[in-house]
């Protein structure tokens, strides 16, 4: 029988063990120096290692899946650093609501902030542990039940993972604020209709807090955007222009694979966004999949190193390799879409190459490419559903007109 080894990334391996000893340390000391009594500080130590180790199992599952959102595989530190430093920021909070400041100033901690950190610089599986596991460490150290203002935080926070969920594909700043702050004043009022005595006093100090946490929340959307989600716009924006000297020299040299690669990015870009995928990637995905044929038949590999010098980045790279099926099945939606988009055009243009004038079944043609790609076994990997597959044929369907201009 043959032994299944999982490779641990050894990195991420010493800085789960980090937090897991800076964490109990955290509540061992906020514990004494509140002089909590040796069973509560005993309990809390236990519960918090508990808790931890929950948080740190799911951390490694993702390591050896490698699910992670964004580039975030190749940025382990960036998950540590936050956490440490909210730990280390919710941890002073508390220990001064609990001897010096009133209990409600609990709500100046951007919670809901953090939740939305956690989940950005890892992913939806991780966000929502660490997150649950972090409230709780915060209820332990305030020495008191949240009660319903645990609940108010616990909720918030889920809802912000949810929507980070899809950051990838749908991401919209404002929108997104809307959405976090709406239900959060919702959950609060909620929670706290029947306390109608303690309203005032309490949502004085929720109010401060909302301010904190959309502040923060809108900087840490904001930088995310900018350095993570959309950090290949400006360069997808770059490589796109018309007058981008590799789309010239394509024009120039081989003009029928030049109109093959503008065809493809426009039927990509709209079947992308049709399935709300990332149409910019897949649009350029649409123009450059092709463009080794500059320096080869076999064009694939020298698609890769001309996107190398040109510094293309590494999912449009991913994508050229992926999409004709041959070196590595495709496993993104995106690479599906050229797949599918590159194919249909390309038996399109032949048989009009052959003869101009002859009249095209192009819902035939589009039925055979589908079929072919589908029992091919191609798709496996790409976690595209019949359902998105149905959706992508019928829009090829209607662009008849399009495949008319193509004579």
């Amino acid at each position: 029988m043959n032994e299944i080894k999982l490779k641990l990334d050894p990195v991420r391996v010493k800085m789960y063990t980090c937090i897991f000893f800076i964490t109990t340390a955290v509540i061992g000391f906020g514990s004494l120096f509140l002089e909590f009594d040796a069973a509560t500080i005993l309990r809390n130590i236990i519960t918090v290692m508990f808790s931890m180790g929950i948080a740190v199992i799911v951390m490694l599952q993702s390591d050896i899946r490698k699910d992670y959102l964004a580039d975030n595989a190749e940025h382990p530190a960036r998950l540590m650093i936050s956490y440490i430093v909210c730990l280390i920021l919710m941890a002073v909070l508390n220990i001064l609501s609990s001897g010096f400041l009133p209990n409600e100033c609990i709500y100046l901690f951007p919670y809901m902030s953090a939740a939305v950190l956690f989940a950005l610089f890892s992913n939806f599986e991780i966000g929502i542990a660490l997150y649950t596991h972090f409230i709780l460490v915060s209820s332990l150290l305030c020495g008191l039940d949240f009660g319903l203002s645990f609940m108010n935080l616990f909720l918030s926070g889920i809802i912000g993972c949810c929507l980070v969920r899809s950051a990838e594909k749908t991401f919209h700043i404002w929108q997104f604020i809307g959405i976090m702050s709406g239900q959060y004043i919702v959950l609060y009022m909620a929670f706290h209709f029947l306390n109608i005595f303690d309203i005032l006093k309490e949502g004085i100090w929720f109010a401060g807090g909302l301010v904190i946490n959309l502040t923060a929340l809108y900087l840490i959307l904001y930088l995310a955007d900018k350095k993570m989600i959309h950090k290949y716009v400006r360069k997808y924006q770059e490589i796109m222009n018309p007058e981008y000297p590799l789309l010239l020299e394509l024009k120039e040299k081989a003009k029928s694979d030049y109109y093959n690669a503008v065809h493809t990015a426009y039927l990509s870009d709209r079947v992308a966004r049709l399935l709300e995928a990332d149409c910019l990637l897949a649009k350029a995905g649409g123009y450059y999949h092709k463009i080794g044929i500059l320096r080869a038949k076999s064009h694939v590999a020298k698609s890769l190193e001309i996107g190398k010098e040109h510094q293309f980045p590494e999912p449009l790279l991913q994508l050229i390799n992926e999409y004709t099926g041959r070196y590595e099945t495709p496993k993104t939606v995106e690479a599906v879409i050229v797949m599918l988009s590159d194919a249909i055009v390309t038996s399109i243009l032949y048989m009009y190459d052959k003869n101009p004038e002859q009249k095209l079944d192009y819902d035939k043609i589009i039925e055979a490419v589908f079929k072919k790609k589908y029992e091919s076994g191609i798709l496996q990997d790409s976690g595209i559903s019949l359902k998105d597959l149905h959706k992508m044929k019928e829009y090829y369907k209607s662009e008849a007109l399009y495949y008319d201009f193509l004579r």
